[in-house]
């Protein structure tokens, strides 16, 4: 579940299956480039919904901070929560060396029960009903995540932020008659996310509510916060959520 499902800097997106196989890490400095002792580590892990905002929030960061701040790009299409947390646990050492760290991933193969895969990507069916206890697997994952980020840091300051997935297809949802059912899902999923983030020394930002407002019914798209693909942020939208992320501050945790 999420916007797309391939990883691609500037080609059009796919929407074929969901990928399985742990992608590797990857960092936007250039092979054998010695990092500057001052530079700010950014570890941005998401699926595709955060293609630009990573760039973005670490322009902002940069210009906040003052010093320089490099992207460390664990973004990829179709990234699941329990992939992000294997991938943070075999690459601990890139997790150990990140002082802004910013966490989402979609939620299949967590075990939560089906049905909200219904709401994304079409054949649009009701989803049936969500609570936030039926996220509790999600959250688990998400939970362990965070452990381990906490423990690769070892005990060093460290701003560590929680987001949520935003919704491109509320008209398709309003035209299939499940807009209620699939958004009860998403804001149950976000205030899911929005327990763990809160409990393990991390800040939530709602993507949900930058991209479809506070009360989750604007359309992104209409707004142009998507890009020409329907799916995935455009410029604004991106500018828009590290904005959000930014609008956090950069005042470091210890951990819970």
């Amino acid at each position: 579940m999420g916007p797309a499902r391939q990883r691609s800097p500037a080609g059009p997106p796919d929407t074929s299956p969901i990928e399985t196989a742990t992608p590797a890490p990857r960092t936007t400095t250039d092979a054998g480039a010695t990092t500057d002792p001052d530079t700010i580590q950014l570890l941005y892990i998401s699926d595709s919904s955060g293609w630009k905002v990573g760039e973005a929030y670490r322009e902002l960061a940069e210009r906040e901070l003052g010093v320089p701040v490099e992207l460390v790009d664990w973004r990829f299409g179709g990234f699941t929560m329990t992939a992000a947390r294997d991938l943070v646990r075999s690459g601990r050492m890139a997790v150990a060396d990140a002082e802004i760290v910013v966490v989402w991933a979609n939620p299949l193969g967590s075990g939560v029960k089906e049905g909200v895969d219904r709401c994304v990507g079409g054949p649009y069916e009701d989803p049936g009903v969500y609570t936030v206890a039926d996220w509790e697997p999600f959250a688990d994952v998400a939970a362990e995540l965070l452990d381990d980020v906490w423990e690769a840091r070892a005990g060093r300051p460290t701003v560590v932020r929680v987001t949520d997935l935003y919704t491109p297809v509320l008209t398709d949802w309003e035209r299939h008659g499940i807009r209620e059912a699939c958004l009860t899902a998403f804001e149950t999923m976000s205030d899911a996310l929005r327990e763990v983030a809160e409990s393990h020394g991390a800040t939530f930002v709602s993507a949900l509510d930058v991209y479809n407002g506070p009360d989750h019914q604007r359309d992104p798209v209409a707004e142009g916060l998507i890009d020409v693909d329907g799916t995935h942020p455009s410029e604004a939208g991106a500018q828009a959520m590290a904005e959000a992320l930014a609008a956090a501050g950069f005042e470091p945790s210890v951990g819970p």
